[in-house]
């Protein structure tokens, strides 16, 4: 009999030793995953996370302000493009410049910052851990005045 309490008494006790090193290493990594999280969101507070892409160039690491200052320029480049269309033996000539044609620079800045700043922190995690791992790639938005 005395063989069966002790044996009991430390299964017993191997179990509840169990237990509490899981319970202390679930807290021990939540604790450092947590810590991780923060120290990334301090990092990169005013700048696009990193692997988001737009029109396939990376913009991680930039600000908002940057990636719109990149867009512009792009369009600086092709407003002197020249557009010609025929109907009936007419032609008609007009520039991106005239109808201002280009990328939409405001937006995809926003857009591009925006990945992973919601309300839901777990989708924003979800969507920061893909972009690091595979990228987000996010396609170019061009605007233009209709009226002109």
């Amino acid at each position: 009999m005395k063989k069966r309490k002790f044996f009991k008494h430390h299964v017993f006790l191997g179990v509840k030793s169990f237990f509490w090193f899981g319970v202390g290493a679930s807290l021990g990594l939540f604790f450092s995953i947590s810590f991780a999280y923060i120290f990334f969101q301090r990092m990169y507070g005013e700048k696009i996370y990193p692997g988001v892409y737009i029109n396939n160039v990376n913009f991680g690491g930039k600000t908002e302000e940057e990636a719109a200052r990149y867009f512009n320029n792009q369009n600086a480049l092709i407003e002197s493009t020249r557009f010609a269309f025929t109907y009936n033996d007419q032609m008609a000539t007009i520039s991106a410049k005239d109808v201002q044609l280009g990328y939409n620079s405001n937006l995809l800045a926003h857009q591009a910052y925006s990945i992973g700043r919601s309300e839901y922190i777990l989708s924003d995690i979800v969507l920061v851990f893909k972009a690091y791992l595979h990228g987000v790639f996010l396609a170019p938005s061009y605007t233009y005045n209709e009226e002109k």
